[in-house]
């Protein structure tokens, strides 16, 4: 008996209900492996095999659709907390935006920056490490902010797991990476 064929098909999603012809959904979100051919043992040719591995109608790229994310993660940490644009807050975050979580809107996260750069001026937010794959973005970041009153200077660093949904986040998980405020050396 010829040994199967193994190609990789993009799905949108699995059907509503799971049939015994359906294939087991590979790791990889929105992509299927399945067992092809098994009895006819043909080779498939270059051009269907081309034509199958060309993209969906209408569907954007995965490598663009990880870019986009990644270049709107950016944004936020340059744009609305270095510069104080919480105008984009509405923008980037989708309505169902949960931080850790937690429901978090809009108006809450624009009052949160604001009030972040009313305690720290001066503060710095540095993208150290940045990976994104389809729809989620890992970061790790680094925040500093210069002496003011009686806060001494310092810096604290986490990283953050996102995923979007339309180009907006809609969930962001937090860990920090040092617990408390460090001193600026």
């Amino acid at each position: 008996m010829p040994t199967p064929h193994r190609w990789t098909i993009r799905c949108s999603w699995p059907p509503a209900s799971r049939t015994s012809w359906w294939p087991r959904t590979s790791a990889r979100a929105g992509f299927t492996t399945c067992n092809i051919g098994a009895d006819s043992g043909s080779t498939p040719s270059a051009a269907s095999a081309a034509r199958r591995r060309r993209p969906i109608k209408g569907s954007v790229p995965m490598s663009e659709i990880s870019d986009q994310n990644k270049a709107n993660t950016v944004k936020f940490f340059m744009e609305v907390f270095n510069e104080g644009d919480v105008g984009l807050v509405a923008d980037l975050l989708s309505p169902d935006y949960k931080y850790n979580g937690q429901p978090s809107s809009v108006a809450g996260n624009q009052a949160w920056v604001q009030a972040l750069r009313s305690e720290f001026p001066g503060l710095q937010f540095t993208i150290e490490a940045i990976l994104a794959e389809d729809n989620l973005v890992a970061l790790r970041w680094r925040m500093t902010a210069p002496a003011h009153g009686s806060t001494p200077g310092g810096y604290v660093t986490a990283t953050n797991i996102l995923s979007f949904i339309g180009g907006q986040a809609l969930t962001n998980d937090q860990t920090p990476q040092t617990p408390a405020w460090n001193p600026l050396p």
